[in-house]
């Protein structure tokens, strides 16, 4: 006959639901007077019958494992692009160090969060970087007298592959810089 699976409580429990159902079964079909050959054929009936329930579900547990481990992998692709554009670059990814004593979804919801804080940061330099940089150009053209002339717009072109903390300082030490310049003017 059919073995239950699951947690050993859920398992007793199946088996004893399982073996009542039989027994009623095999009592409904004595008392219409089903032979045993049509009893062993309606039991291997339904075993087969199981099996494709059984079948279908782990089938189905395969394919949703396989969307779990795309999602995870897609997220921690969109990552690690955000970690290079903001320049953090870490030996070791929080994620690859847990993974394997961590389930799917555990991951995905743990990368996740980290994707949605990296990309709140990066929200926040780009305007950072778009601050210093309207301020740049206002002061480079104040000091060309020329309103807002842009003098090194391939230079001053907001890249959002590098957000890092090494481009900021550029930024802010060119502004530095200007800033100076103007004063002396």
């Amino acid at each position: 006959m059919m073995m239950a699976f699951g947690s050993p409580c859920s398992s007793i429990h199946t088996s004893s639901s399982y073996n009542a159902l039989l027994k009623e079964l095999q009592k409904i079909w004595t008392e219409i007077g089903e032979s045993e050959a049509d009893k062993d054929r309606m039991l291997l009936e339904l075993e087969r019958e199981c099996l494709e329930i059984y079948r279908r579900k782990v089938d189905e547990a395969a394919t949703a494992k396989v969307h779990l481990h795309q999602s995870v992998a897609a997220k921690e692709a969109e990552l690690a692009m955000l970690m290079a554009t903001l320049g953090e670059i870490h030996v070791n990814s929080p994620i690859q160090s847990e993974r394997k004593a961590r389930s799917l979804k555990d991951q995905l919801s743990s990368v996740t969060t980290l994707v949605e804080d990296l990309t709140l940061k990066k929200q926040e330099l780009v305007k950072q970087f778009s601050d210093i940089k309207a301020q740049i150009e206002k002061i480079t053209g104040e000091i060309s007298g020329h309103g807002h002339f842009v003098s090194d717009l391939n230079a001053l072109t907001l890249e959002e592959q590098d957000l890092s903390q090494r481009k900021l300082t550029e930024y802010q030490t060119k502004l530095h810089a200007l800033q100076k310049e103007k004063v002396c003017i």
